[in-house]
């Protein structure tokens, strides 16, 4: 990553990196802390190693292994965690300097109220975390894990369409949720209009959408109002339908499932 840098004097590591690799910061011979990222589990062998300078690692609860070797000069070292925490047991073992600090989270949010994803991804939701060191752990749940099921580290597996509640609840009592609704895989392939007049015959196709599902198709003018919509039965994936544009501009169509009153697709739009 940083191997041999002897400019870097600090690092900000995303939150979502899991492993800190063999040699990544090696020879980084200005570097002086080290803020490991939350969930992070693993510090890999010469990580930090002949980093002459390095004398604080701030080391998250979630880490659970750190090669002996990963940082070079120990007694020069202190190491800042949890008490009761691998990292303090780490430090000892390695007769570095250990300050307990108790940092629970003050602030927890996702980045957004609600995502669409893809059935059958691993996504990440990004998340708003205060302060940037905490020592408090994140439990992670989805209210339908036939939707979706998450990790304790908060990787998100897209199972089946529908919506589902993210929550991240912290150790210290704080919550944040977020609403995941997964599309089929009834994304719009096809969108074509053909002008006649004032009406306009649309013509879409969409991959798999469950039974029942509807198009909903709508005109937009040149200031972004709409100007009218109508609906369209799929028939083998295909909906046929005409618009009354009066002068709109721009068609939006999108797959909309009757039953769970919930988006499939993500808006499609066209010119006309």
């Amino acid at each position: 990553m940083c191997y041999g840098c002897d400019k870097l004097t600090d690092v900000k590591l995303g939150k979502y990196i899991t492993n800190i690799p063999d040699s990544a910061f090696r020879l980084c011979q200005s570097l002086e802390t080290v803020n490991i990222p939350r969930f992070c589990t693993t510090i890999a062998a010469n990580a930090f190693a002949e980093d002459t300078k390095l004398s604080s690692a701030y080391i998250p609860p979630y880490v659970t292994k750190i090669e002996n070797n990963s940082f070079s000069y120990p007694a020069k070292m202190t190491v800042y965690g949890k008490s009761g925490s691998y990292a303090e047991e780490y430090a000892k073992s390695r007769n570095m300097k250990f300050s307990a600090v108790d940092a629970p989270i003050t602030s927890i949010s996702f980045a957004e109220n609600e995502v669409f994803a893809d059935r059958s991804k691993n996504i990440v939701l990004p998340m708003n975390i205060t302060p940037e060191f905490d020592t408090d752990t994140i439990t992670f749940s989805s209210s339908d894990e036939n939707v979706a099921t998450v990790k304790e580290n908060g990787v998100i597996n897209t199972k089946n369409y529908g919506t589902t509640t993210i929550t991240a609840s912290t150790s210290g009592g704080r919550t944040a949720t977020c609403a995941l609704r997964v599309l089929s895989d009834g994304t719009i392939i096809k969108f074509e209009a053909e002008k006649s007049g004032d009406t306009a015959n649309v013509h879409i196709e969409t991959g798999v959408v469950p039974a029942g599902a509807i198009v909903y198709i709508a005109a937009y003018d040149r200031d972004g109002v709409m100007v009218n919509f109508t609906e369209a039965d799929l028939i083998n994936y295909i909906a046929d339908a005409s618009v009354s544009i009066n002068g709109a501009k721009k068609l939006k169509a999108f797959v909309w499932d009757p039953k769970t009153l919930a988006p499939l697709t993500q808006a499609k739009e066209i010119n006309i």
